[in-house]
């Protein structure tokens, strides 16, 4: 399911913001995130900017992208690290890649003042609902991020990714619901019919599809009752079907978008993959 959010970096790709609100740990960050940079740096190169929710993250932010880097092979990209004046670094560091053609900067996403000071083709906002929505010094911490790309109003890509946290204060929420709203369709192991899995539907016949499971007389769940009653046939089925319900699936746009070419997925902790916390879990 991360194909289609990833592609949307491709140059080509009509898409200029990308907003994915999504389950926590369910692979977005090493499966769209970091594949972004690694394309960007040897097939589509120009300025990234890769902000974390917090500071303290950002470090361990580019550990993971120096273990894509070399994995993918494109470590002779990154210029190597050179001690200049007052010992300050460039080429290749914890916080800064220079490549040919442009440079990967990280940083945290609450840091305004980083926000202000550069200007990038690609910018990658992870764990967007840590961020302040706005400040009083700095205003609408979403508008600092869009003004950074300005300068490549044809080539920008914005991606935006988190987890919801409080509803109503949520900055993916909001970002989400200004694209096209796109889910993610299963087939229904029952009935073939595409449904979007979700813990809990009411039915106009007063009826509930979802997550449905059975308690002991002691209150404790009886794990081989977790299962998902489908919202279009009423057949029950278990988790045990998710991997090939996964590998046939597809997105579906459901509005038209607020923003023209903003493209955004909501994905939720359901469609886990196999090896993941499974449906009893979150029971």
């Amino acid at each position: 399911f991360w194909r289609e959010p990833l592609d949307c970096a491709d140059k080509n790709h009509p898409a200029k913001e990308v907003s994915i609100k999504k389950g926590a740990q369910l692979g977005g960050t090493v499966a769209v995130l970091n594949p972004i940079v690694g394309y960007t740096i040897a097939q589509n190169p120009g300025n990234i900017m890769f902000l974390t929710g917090h500071a303290d993250l950002s470090q361990a932010a580019f550990l993971k992208i120096d273990g894509m880097i070399d994995n993918c092979g494109i470590r002779h990209l990154i210029r190597p690290n050179v001690v200049r004046a007052k010992n300050s670094r460039t080429g290749d560091t914890d916080k800064l890649k220079e490549f040919a053609g442009g440079d990967l900067k990280g940083g945290s996403v609450t840091n305004h003042n980083l926000l202000r000071q550069h200007d990038v083709m690609v910018m990658i906002v992870d764990d967007f609902d840590a961020a302040p929505m706005s400040s009083k010094f700095a205003g609408s911490t979403r508008e600092l991020v869009q003004k950074r790309t300005s300068a490549f109003a044809h080539k920008k890509k914005i991606f935006y990714v988190s987890s919801p946290q409080i509803t109503g204060m949520s900055n993916i929420d909001s970002v989400f619901l200004m694209g096209d709203q796109r889910y993610y369709n299963v087939p229904c192991p029952c009935c073939a019919v595409p449904i979007v899995l979700k813990w809990n539907i009411e039915l106009d016949s007063k009826e509930k599809a979802g997550i449905t499971w059975q308690t002991d007389n002691n209150g404790r769940l009886i794990r081989n009752s977790v299962g998902y009653i489908c919202q279009e046939c009423a057949g029950l089925f278990n988790d045990s079907h998710k991997y090939e319900m996964n590998l046939a699936g597809f997105w579906q746009p459901t509005v038209i978008p607020v923003e023209e070419n903003h493209w955004s997925y909501s994905i939720s902790s359901l469609y886990s993959p196999p090896g993941m916390d499974d449906w009893a879990h979150y029971v």
